[in-house]
């Protein structure tokens, strides 16, 4: 009877630490090639997991490091590792044109180790899991309020590249100390580098979770690793954050919409691409906080139709933060003239005949002028295709949003006609031009402007 006391009250003393531990909201492992000897590949690794400030909660200290064959799955070796450093990033300074600010403050934990291995014809998985993650992530499934996280990365065999093991992994460099506010415009950049030198190509993956329950002492079970449950149709490993935002495959670039307030799991694979043929994939996994805040930022529609026989067009800032005390909106035709001028939120112009024209929309302009510390003047410098219905032309345009977004958004916006075709064996030939080099607004910039003629005939 007293030893079941006292193993009850263990349990119970334990408890309040197991729930304590772990929760954390991003991970990713990394590496590099330390040296080659007598056929023995030495890397270095970095397991960096993150979590959030004054969350009370405690990095597993140590966790386990599993080694598997990338063929087969094959399990090579387990291992603990100790936490090597600990760091405190946050940011200190938000940006003045956003209304209520969240706090985005991360501890970080460094976890360093060398793995020595031979070469091998498929390469390795390396792999360390967590549990858990944070509660109450709104793209996965109802009822996944206990779900783990793994993390991994990949050293390449030697096929389908004979020089595979000779690698270092791509590293993702973007910060993780981005402000994004529900139903606005926003990025965040998960872009890489690769010391080798390898082409990296970017995509949504599915956030991996751990492969048991409980606490972290155990090692990862072997692949393939299981996803977590996303909460379909609204959201997927390739649409994290809804249809509305996208990920730029070239430069790892997120961007888009946000989704309503609330937390979300977002994975990003790189792929490293040697000799056109891809060798490893590495994984980035955080979980964002989209906070209940306002931007006030220069933005418009990305598209405008205008049908039939209309000429004219309304433009409005989509913006609709109370930091925005002023409004001034300037049209300009294809000699660079003023032919239109309007201060207010909302603009409305009847173009006089065909041709390209160009709008100037700014805000906060004079207040700029006086007032420090307040929200500054932004702008949108595009250009308006009004054409016949010979044809209808796209502009790549340049957009200045606010200075939370890292160096800015480039956005694209278009201007179309469309029309109602009855004639047989029309047929629609397109061809590229290029027009002249425009320096921006605000950056200083240099941006290169493409559009598309299609003519009919």
């Amino acid at each position: 009877m007293l030893r079941k006391l006292l193993y009850t009250i263990l349990i119970l003393v334990a408890l309040p630490f197991a729930s304590r531990a772990s929760h954390i909201t991003g991970g990713e492992m990394y590496y590099r090639l330390v040296g080659v000897n007598n056929g023995q590949y030495q890397y270095a690794f970095t397991l960096r997991l993150l979590q959030r400030c004054g969350s009370n909660r405690q990095f597993p200290n140590p966790t386990w490091i599993s080694i598997f064959d990338k063929t087969n799955g094959t399990r090579i070796n387990d291992f603990t590792v100790n936490i090597s450093s600990q760091d405190n990033i946050s940011i200190t300074n938000p940006d003045p044109c956003i209304t209520n600010p969240p706090q985005v403050c991360y501890d970080v934990a460094y976890y360093n180790f060398t793995v020595t291995l031979p070469a091998s014809a498929g390469g390795y998985i390396i792999s360390s899991q967590v549990n858990y993650r944070i509660d109450g992530i709104d793209n996965l499934a109802p009822g996944s309020s206990q779900v783990g996280a793994t993390y991994t990365a990949e050293i390449p065999g030697l096929t389908p590249v004979t020089n595979g093991p000779e690698n270092n992994s791509a590293a993702f460099t973007g910060s993780d100390l981005v402000v994004i506010c529900a139903e606005n415009d926003f990025t965040y950049s998960f872009a890489a580098e690769d010391a080798d030198g390898d082409e990296l190509r970017y995509s949504f993956c599915e956030a991996y979770a751990s492969t048991s329950a409980g606490g972290n002492s155990t090692p990862t079970g072997p692949p393939p690793f299981p996803s977590v449950p996303y909460n379909q149709p609204s959201f997927s490993s390739t649409a994290p954050l809804g249809g509305a935002v996208q990920i730029n495959p070239n430069t790892g670039l997120v961007t888009g919409i946000a989704p309503g307030q609330g937390t979300y799991v977002i994975t990003v694979c790189v792929e490293e691409i040697r000799n056109g043929v891809v060798i490893a994939r590495q994984r980035k996994d955080v979980q964002i906080q989209v906070a209940d805040c306002n931007i006030a930022a220069a933005s418009l529609l990305p598209e405008y139709l205008l049908c039939r026989n209309t000429q004219t067009i309304t433009l409005a800032n989509q913006s609709n933060s109370p930091l925005i005390i002023s409004t001034d909106w300037e049209f300009y035709n294809d000699v660079n003239a003023n032919i239109y001028s309007f201060s207010g939120p909302v603009a409305t112009y009847t173009f006089p005949m065909i041709g390209v024209y160009t709008t100037l929309y700014r805000f906060n302009y004079f207040y700029y002028q006086s007032i420090s510390g307040f929200c500054p003047q932004l702008y949108i410098h595009r250009y308006l295709s009004y054409q016949t219905n010979q044809f209808f032309g796209w502009h790549y345009l340049c957009t200045r949003h606010s200075q939370f977004m890292a160096l800015g958004l480039w956005r694209t916006i278009h201007l179309n006609r469309c029309f109602i075709y009855t004639k047989p064996n029309v047929h629609l030939s397109c061809n590229w031009y290029k027009e002249c080099t425009i320096n921006c607004y605000r950056h200083k910039r240099l941006q290169r402007y493409y559009y598309q003629r299609c003519y009919y005939n």
